[in-house]
């Protein structure tokens, strides 16, 4: 393969990563659950952390990309009839 095309794939692969974490924080971004520091002793399901892509130039040409949570990975929402709310409804 030459360069040109192993620099064009590499960026189609992280084209693809940043859709699919896009897909996934779109699909999860209503989703509800305990936040990851509360008290949670039914083990509900933890609230979903969204995600980012990383991206970097590759040494010799072409692109990588890792994936990482967002700071903050969640956001706290009022939810008082939740089972797992709080006094506080979150």
């Amino acid at each position: 393969m030459s360069i040109a095309s192993a620099i064009a794939v590499s960026g189609l692969k992280v084209a693809n990563l940043r859709l699919q974490v896009a897909a996934s924080n779109i699909a999860n971004s209503l989703s509800i659950g305990p936040l990851p520091d509360a008290a949670n002793a039914e083990n509900f399901p933890a609230a979903y952390s969204a995600l980012r892509v990383n991206q970097t130039d590759a040494v010799g040409g072409g692109t990588s990309a890792t994936v990482t949570t967002t700071t903050p990975a969640t956001v706290s929402s009022y939810e008082p009839t939740a089972p797992f709310a709080d006094d506080n409804g979150r």
